[in-house]
């Protein structure tokens, strides 16, 4: 794009030529080459260069006057602020006003940036969640029961053992990253073996009593190896399992010595023994192979915009549960590729870790938001005296003729950017450097300009109530190109009217708001009959960048979450 301006210089003390008529005026005329409309450019600098007529006449450029050479071509060079989104590249003619008013970003553009997917990890904290879930599972196997069929009966006779039934108190299951999987220990509980005891007395009468043989723990270690199925079935295989069981605690009725005695010596070969060689062959086979359900994948509308998410892809590692997400967005679609991955140390405190990246984040919220800045709105009666009672509060607005109402417009360029931050406070703003507004004033059907101006803005997404991305509007500069009052001061007037349309456009900023929980409450058209996985409340907690100075990644983030309450 290139730019052309027109500027004519009238002397007031014009020269007659010979043929009794004035000199033409001077025609200063300007051709801008660089820097282009809404371009990045990386670390900069930025450049500016272009031509001017008539040759050797100077230019403005963020105010340092560059004369032309002698073709009048000129060229400057500004220096990038980073961490700073835009620029806005100011060049002008030495006696008139600025001219352009040329929006650039720094950086690279999200758009090219994105690496086509996303990634999320379920890290230790969360491992330790989904593991009290896992042994919920565990429990309602019937594992129990199995074994309380394979407890061996013990008849010498004059005595023998009745089994009665295995008790347990509720399975604890520990999850850590390991190589190619899970590191998982199960540990049984409070395992109670529950017998009866019969034996004869000394007039050949039968009598019975209780006795229980307590293990506080069996422990079962093993490594869970995640696969998916063409179908996009979660199950975990467990492998390379061992039985790690103490010695009982015997709690007896009232018996006689003789027959404790001898059930606390023989107890190994009567019943330890092969219910040892059972316990964890009987337990892996209902819990060897466990099947989480799925597919892991919902469609629905987001801001307006159809989104659909797919789990396609799961493995362990030292950090923990690996996701490959495929994600469609509008006309947005990943190729299914896993991104970088965040880590435990990009997220340490939390339960689940999502690699983001700009361009998904861009793609996501503009059309929405720009929606939001673009408004012609022609307005009388209340309406109308709402937006003339703010206007005429300016400087200057005293001058303002009557009306029939007054009208606004706005009008955001496509040149926009969105920028991840650090931390949550906003999570990420949108960039718009060029917002076009015009207030006028109604007569009949026609609207007169009284203020013409190319504003700034920038909308923050603010984290509220935890999962809720709402927007704070902000407008730190712009430049008036038409305002009907006399003898106003500019630098009092932006200041005034910035804080005019943030109000206004912060009144209608709520109907924008994004609950990311109603995506897990309410997210829906996948036929599933998964893991029951608790109360979920989606907390964002944090952002951090996965840049580290690799402009191939830049513009990626771990977005910080926990899914469960947080202890």
């Amino acid at each position: 794009m290139m730019f052309s301006l027109l500027f004519i210089s009238c002397n007031s003390d014009n020269k007659i030529t010979n043929d009794g008529l004035d000199e033409a005026p001077v025609v200063y005329t300007l051709s801008i080459q660089e820097p282009q409309y809404g371009n990045f450019y990386g670390d900069g600098p930025i450049p500016v260069s272009g031509t001017v007529s008539p040759a050797g006449a100077s230019v403005i450029v963020e105010g340092t006057e560059i004369v032309s050479q002698a073709d009048g071509t000129f060229a400057f060079e500004i220096p990038v602020e980073r961490p700073r989104a835009y620029r806005i590249v100011d060049v002008s003619f030495p006696e008139g006003e600025k001219e352009e008013r040329i929006p650039v970003f720094t950086g690279q553009d999200p758009a090219q940036t994105w690496p086509g997917g996303m990634s999320a990890r379920l890290l230790p904290n969360g491992l330790d969640v989904l593991g009290e879930t896992l042994g919920g599972l565990i429990d309602q196997s019937g594992w129990a029961d199995t074994i309380t069929a394979q407890l061996p009966e013990v008849n010498l006779g004059f005595f023998g053992l009745r089994p009665i039934g295995v008790v347990h108190e509720p399975t604890l299951v520990r999850m850590e990253g390991a190589d190619d999987g899970l590191a998982i220990d199960f540990s049984l509980m409070g395992v109670g073996l529950e017998y009866e005891i019969w034996w004869f007395d000394q007039t050949g009468v039968e009598q019975t009593g209780p006795m229980y043989m307590i293990f506080d723990e069996i422990a079962i270690g093993c490594t869970a190896v995640p696969s998916m199925s063409e179908e996009g079935i979660l199950t975990f295989s467990l492998i390379d399992a061992d039985l790690t069981m103490d010695s009982p605690d015997f709690q007896f009725g009232v018996l006689e010595g003789w027959l404790i005695e001898w059930i606390t010596d023989n107890f190994w070969t009567w019943i330890l023994e092969p219910v040892t060689e059972n316990i964890l062959d009987t337990v892996l086979a209902e819990i060897g192979s466990l099947d989480i359900g799925g597919p892991f994948a919902f469609e629905t509308d987001l801001m307006g915009t159809p989104l659909s998410l797919a789990l396609y892809d799961v493995y362990g590692d030292l950090d923990g549960l690996a996701l490959g997400v495929e994600l469609g967005l509008g006309e947005l679609e990943s190729a299914g590729e896993n991104i970088l991955i965040p880590t435990q140390e990009d997220a340490p405190n939390a339960q689940l870790a999502i690699g983001l990246h700009e361009g998904l984040m861009q793609e996501l919220i503009t059309g929405q938001l720009l929606s939001l800045l673009n408004q012609d709105l022609d307005l009388g009666g209340g309406l109308g005296a709402i937006i003339g009672n703010g206007i005429m509060t300016l400087p200057g607005g005293d001058d303002a003729p009557d009306g029939d109402g007054w009208c606004l417009s706005l009008a955001p360029s496509d040149a926009v950017v969105v920028r991840f931050q650090e931390g949550i406070d906003p999570l990420a703003y949108l960039f718009v450097p060029d917002l076009k507004v015009e207030i006028g004033i109604m007569d009949g059907n026609d609207c007169n300009d009284w203020i013409v101006a190319s504003l700034a803005a920038e909308i923050g997404l603010v984290v509220e109530d935890g999962s809720v991305l709402n927007i704070d509007l902000e407008i730190p500069e712009g430049k008036l190109l038409y305002y009907g009052a006399d003898g106003y001061d500019e630098e009092e007037v932006l200041p005034a009217l910035a804080n005019y349309l943030e109000t206004m456009i912060g009144l209608v900023g709520g109907f924008a708001q994004i609950d990311l929980g109603d995506l897990l409450a309410g997210g829906g058209g996948g036929e599933t009959e998964a893991l029951p996985l608790g109360d979920l409340d989606l907390q964002i907690i944090d952002s951090h960048s996965l840049w580290d100075e690799n402009p191939e990644l830049e513009g990626l983030y771990a977005i910080s979450l926990n899914l469960w309450p947080a202890e």
